[in-house]
């Protein structure tokens, strides 16, 4: 369900990875607890998250506070998702 949602809100956008990544988190389809503690720390974007990734790993977002394993595997599939568009 994770990546048609990500499709549809892409579809019809010519360029459509360049302004996802400008997509505030909140607007993702990742549940919102996943959301408000991405933001919580700091990561606004779809954008923000790719680089926090590339910069520190997957396994930097297990040390976010209220981060557990499904919010961890949600946004593991999520960022798959967005590297593969």
């Amino acid at each position: 369900m994770l990546i048609e949602d990500a499709r549809k809100s892409l579809s019809g956008n010519y360029d459509y990875k360049g302004n996802y990544l400008d997509t505030e988190i909140v607007s993702t389809p990742l549940s919102t607890r996943t959301s408000l503690c991405l933001k919580s720390a700091n990561i606004k974007t779809v954008k923000d998250l790719i680089e926090a990734k590339n910069k520190y790993g997957l396994s930097h977002f297990k040390n976010f506070r209220n981060f557990g394993k499904t919010a961890y595997d949600e946004v593991v599939r999520f960022i798959n998702i967005v590297e593969t568009l």
